[in-house]
């Protein structure tokens, strides 16, 4: 056995197997499992009834914008776990947990399905949450002004806030994404349909 994780099923080539007696013995096992009269193991599970069949599901990888320079906080549905044997499903841990704060880039997810009853016992899966930064926000947003509003006016706004962000000034950075916002909004319903407006601000 492995007391350790919770795990009480005999393991192969145990000498409890086929080592109990019959004399006072449940006729079933802790999994409601029968236990032949003529060769019963010794502990609450029989070897022939390895209970092996916890699992977990598989979870798409999740990308977000940050919000702060810190990155973003994401909340994200844990994965499944299922036991055929088991009327409720068991517990699943994942690290980190759905509404923590990410950093920006990579971070990798981990969860855990836990089940003292199996012996594969305990399944893990792992996805990826993508948080992307100002840099990559302001990429995809001069994609999307190109050819919006009058002339080039949009499009040289962003690549200057581009500019001056890459260069490390952030606070102009931030003010000419101001200006930006305070363009659209002058331009929406005019110009620019209301709803790209929305869109783009």
């Amino acid at each position: 056995v492995n007391s350790g994780a919770n795990n009480f099923q005999l393991l192969p080539g145990s000498p409890a197997i086929g080592a109990g007696s019959a004399v006072d013995a449940p006729s079933v096992d802790f999994n409601g499992t029968p236990r032949p009269p003529a060769s019963i193991d010794i502990g609450a599970f029989q070897s022939g009834g390895i209970d092996n069949d916890l699992q977990i599901s598989s979870h798409e990888p999740v990308t977000v914008d940050a919000t702060s320079p810190a990155g973003a906080v994401v909340t994200y549905v844990v994965p499944v776990a299922t036991d055929p044997d088991d009327a409720a499903s068991p517990a699943v841990s994942c690290s980190p947990p759905p509404g923590a704060s990410f950093p920006i880039g990579q971070t990798t997810v981990t969860c855990t399905a836990t089940d003292p009853d199996d012996s594969n016992s305990p399944q893990s899966t792992e996805f990826t949450v993508t948080t992307r930064g100002a840099a990559d926000q302001l990429a995809d947003l001069a994609k999307a002004v190109q050819g919006v509003g009058p002339g080039t006016s949009l499009a040289d706004t962003v690549a200057q806030a581009q500019s001056e962000l890459a260069s490390g000034d952030v606070t102009d950075a931030c003010g000419t994404l101001g200006d930006f916002v305070s363009e659209v909004q002058a331009q929406s319903g005019k110009t620019i349909p209301a709803a790209t407006a929305q869109k783009l601000i």
